[in-house]
């Protein structure tokens, strides 16, 4: 478009190619997972008070579908020589 300027994206905003990627979001995951299972069986919910408690408790469920996705996903492509 006439008079548009594109904005340069900042350097932590490029996508890295698959290969890179793939081994950082694995990565990331396994050191974010790691992180809220602590946290999850450190106390429990309820020292949260009741509303942060409860909402809390909402997205950890909310969780449970996108973990079983993932690991769904894991097993399509990497598990029983998905690699191949």
């Amino acid at each position: 478009m006439a008079g548009t300027r594109e904005v340069p994206r900042p350097r932590y905003a490029r996508l890295l190619s698959p290969p890179r990627a793939h081994p950082r979001y694995v990565a990331t995951v396994r050191r974010v997972a790691g992180r809220l299972e602590g946290r999850v069986l450190a106390q429990p919910l309820a020292v949260l008070g009741p509303r942060v408690a409860a909402v809390t408790a909402h997205a950890l469920m909310d969780l449970l579908p996108v973990l079983g996705a993932l690991g769904r996903a894991i097993e399509t492509r990497a598990g029983a020589g998905g690699i191949l």
